[in-house]
This record gives C-alpha cells, sequence and structure tokens, in this order.
C-alpha cells in the first residue's frame, strides 16, 4: 500500500479553552517549518533550593528566561519549581521559542491560558525586549496553514511578502489569520486570559424501580439502621 502520511502538528482552535502553561511555537528544523507544542508546570518549592528542568529545550535560556520574567514580567519565581518539556520529542534549541517559552511559564504561575489558537515566536533579549528572528515570513505562513487564528510576533519584524492584518490590540473573538505585533514581554503577558472550568456532567441511567423520590441515583437507604463500627 505504499507509505502512510504522517499527520503534521496542527494547532487546536475548537473544543474549548487552552491549557494553562501550554503554547505553540514555529520553529525551523534546517529548511522546513515545524510546529512545537511546549507545556510549563510551576508548582511551590522551598527557597534556596528550586528545581528547573527542561526536557526537550535549553536549559540555559530556561534558567534566562525566568530571571527576565522575575525582572520585566513582575513574577516572583524564587521559590518555585518550574518544569518545561517539548512535547513529542521535538528538540527545540532556538531562541525563536523564548516567547513561547515565557509565556507557557507565565501562565502556568497565574493559571491564565492564551488565546485560543494562538502561536507565539521570538526571541526575548535580558532587557525584555523581544526581538526578530530568521525565516519570520516562512514561520507565519506555517502556522497560518496549520490552523493558527493568532500568531504573536515582535514588532520589529519585517514582513513583506505576506499579507498580514497587523494590529497592537487584542485578537478579536472569531478572528481568523490574526498577526499581532507585541514589543515586549510586559506587553504579551497581557495576551494571558483567566483560564476557564468546564465540567461535564454524564446523567447517571436510573431504574424507576429503585429510584426513590428526591435520591436520582438509586433507592435511598436509611442510615439510621446500619450498625456502628465495633
Amino acid at each position: 500500500d505504499g507509505l502512510a502520511e504522517v499527520e503534521a502538528v496542527r494547532v487546536p482552535h475548537t473544543g474549548g479553552p487552552s491549557a494553562p502553561g501550554c503554547a505553540f511555537v514555529a520553529t525551523m528544523a534546517g529548511t522546513r517549518c515545524l510546529l512545537g507544542e511546549i507545556h510549563a508546570l510551576v508548582a511551590t518549592g522551598f527557597l534556596g533550593s528550586t528545581k528547573r528542568k527542561a526536557s526537550g529545550l535549553d536549559s540555559s535560556r530556561l534558567a534566562m528566561l525566568i530571571a527576565v520574567l522575575e525582572k520585566h514580567g513582575g513574577l516572583r519565581l524564587a521559590d518555585q519549581d518550574v518544569f518545561v518539556q517539548s512535547l513529542g520529542g521535538l528538540k527545540i534549541a532556538e531562541p525563536a521559542a523564548d516567547l513561547a517559552l515565557a509565556l507557557a511559564i507565565a501562565g502556568a504561575f497565574y493559571n491564565r491560558v492564551l488565546p485560543q489558537g494562538a502561536v507565539a515566536i521570538g526571541e526575548i533579549g535580558l532587557t525584555g525586549e523581544l526581538r526578530t528572528v530568521p525565516n519570520i515570513e516562512q514561520r507565519v505562513h506555517e502556522s497560518l496553514r496549520r490552523g493558527a487564528r493568532v500568531v504573536l510576533i515582535p514588532s520589529s519584524a519585517r514582513m513583506g511578502t505576506l499579507p498580514s492584518q497587523l494590529s497592537a490590540q487584542k485578537p478579536k473573538e472569531g478572528a481568523d489569520g490574526q498577526i499581532v505585533r507585541v514589543g515586549t514581554i510586559g506587553s504579551a503577558l497581557e495576551f494571558l486570559s483567566p483560564a476557564q472550568r468546564t465540567l461535564e456532567i454524564e446523567p447517571v441511567p436510573t431504574s424507576a424501580a429503585t429510584r426513590d423520590k428526591g435520591f436520582p441515583f438509586g433507592k435511598r437507604r436509611d442510615l439510621t439502621s446500619i450498625p456502628p463500627n465495633k
């Protein structure tokens, strides 16, 4: 039957809100552009012995980004354990993933989420400024082709061949293919919104013969008839 086509990673933009600590980035693997998913977990640790663990990501850039988030983002991570990973075994070692990684950490810390279908691309300097990265047009094009609804890029990025819908405001709900420019990590954190919990309740089937009034999950039991434990 030949070789089966491998389905590439797509940016989910339906089916509920994003999860806190989750961000997508368009990364380069040679001349190919791939979408990577970054997850972050921030948990309470012990001051002076906190853990910073990275799987599939550069641990030295993780330490730098934590310092930038504390200095220019207002986060207090000195007593927090930070764990980050790149899903699917993808190795991401380029600075273009700085923005996505920083937003994932901040989202996990604040329990906030990015807009549905968002992709973040950009390098973060020690001053908190966002800088452009090579092949920015290819990264944006691939993100939109893979289902992204919002692509966050540095303000200094030059978009010459792609039709762009540039805006300095937050993306409108329901709009597709928006390219939003941000200048600093502080302004990028404004795109994080509070996470909404959704509770799915599945009805429990009951029988009319065993259902008692006011107790839809089964026959009512008289608790006074239960003998006490000896």
